[in-house]
């Protein structure tokens, strides 16, 4: 009767530890729900150091699960899964955070850029209907125009990024506008001053 009382107690121990190291599936769902935000996010664009912060510890948490699932069923322990899952929760919620600061940033910054852009593309193509005429000037007026069109062209693609929230594309379509149009700006400067040097 004693034995059978010992073993029931050991199989009660027994059930109680096998029933405690059960994944935690919640945390682990918390975890992944948080990682799709930051993703949602486009933290990989707009916060890509803390974005890769958060896979990190999701990928400690995958090899985690992945050591005590392997284990027998009485050794399993899922307190630092617990703790991985806090850890990726809290890292993508920070990765969620920094690309909307970024992405509102970059918004701004887009926004300036494409005005100074279109303002001073249109400075410059008052600039090459006043730029200097003579001989042998005609090609390189009609080029620098196509250039100018060009870059006309490229700031449409720039304004419907930016209308379509791709706002670095935006940007750096603008920058792109912006030095090209210095550069045919030198060029009509510097066919000034040759003509200055003539007469």
């Amino acid at each position: 009767m004693r034995r059978i009382s010992v073993a029931l107690v050991l199989l009660l121990a027994l059930g109680a530890a096998v029933g405690c190291a059960k994944v935690p599936q919640e945390a682990v769902s918390s975890a992944k729900t948080a990682l799709d935000a930051a993703k949602t996010a486009q933290a990989d664009q707009y916060a890509p150091d803390a974005w890769t912060q958060a896979q990190d510890a999701q990928s400690q948490l995958d090899a985690e699960l992945k050591a005590q699932e392997d284990k027998f069923a009485l050794f399993r322990s899922y307190d630092h899964s617990k703790e991985l899952a806090a850890q990726v929760q809290t890292k993508a919620q920070e990765a969620t955070q920094a690309a909307e600061a970024a992405k509102e940033r970059a918004r701004e910054e887009a926004t300036n850029l494409l005005a100074e852009a279109k303002s001073k593309l249109a400075e410059l193509q008052t600039n090459l209907d006043k730029a200097p005429r003579g001989k042998g000037t005609a090609a390189d007026l009609a080029a620098l125009k196509s250039d100018a069109s060009g870059i006309e062209t490229s700031l449409t693609d720039a304004e419907n990024a930016f209308n379509g929230g791709d706002f670095l594309t935006a940007k750096s379509k603008a920058e792109a506008a912006l030095q090209s149009i210095s550069e045919i700006q030198a060029q009509i400067d510097a066919a000034r001053q040759a003509k200055r040097g003539r007469t």
